[in-house]
């Protein structure tokens, strides 16, 4: 049986990205363990904007080794790269998919999506790389309403350079 893991960076303040997208913000030249997390997930999942979001980076697709799936009820059923789920049918493929995946599941993104997985009580570990910026507005990592408190445990606690840190926390069993 795979785990679902929400696995991102966020500023001080709680933003995955700034204003109008910004990520100038974030560090370069550090993985802070991406490689070696990337190595253990077997499929991705994400939302539709965070798929069009990847895809206007130019740099290419980054997820070539893994099963691919992006959430949308605008979208085609095949899109470049991913597979499409549809809104309605996605807590039950979360569940079928972590009942016959191997590896990890990456929950890449995007907000409504780690609040929609995260209220279900479908994700087993949070890895968060805080980085050390102040950002002030823009897009949280989470937006649900009526989202439900949860317990979780701090499993590692790993410092990087320039005041970067990384924490990974596993779901309290039940969830309150």
């Amino acid at each position: 049986m795979a785990t679902l893991c929400l696995y991102y960076g966020a500023s001080l303040d709680g933003f995955i990205e700034g204003e109008n997208g910004d990520l100038s913000w974030l560090p370069d030249g550090n993985d802070f363990g991406y490689e070696a997390f990337y190595q253990t997930v077997g499929t991705v999942l994400m939302g539709r904007k965070t798929y069009e979001k990847v895809l206007s980076f130019g740099t290419g697709w980054h997820y070539l080794d893994t099963r691919n799936f992006v959430v949308s009820n605008s979208m085609p059923d095949v899109v470049e790269f991913c597979e499409v789920v549809r809104e309605a049918a996605l807590i039950d493929f979360v569940k079928r998919l972590k009942a016959t995946e191997s590896k990890r599941i990456w929950l890449v993104g995007g907000p409504k999506l780690h609040g929609q997985l995260l209220n279900e009580g479908l994700v087993d570990e949070i890895i968060l790389t805080v980085i050390p910026a102040l950002v002030g507005s823009g897009v949280r990592f989470m937006d649900v309403p009526g989202f439900q408190p949860q317990k979780w445990n701090l499993e590692d606690l790993i410092r990087f350079e320039g005041g970067v840190f990384q924490v990974r926390y596993e779901r309290v069993y039940p969830a309150i």
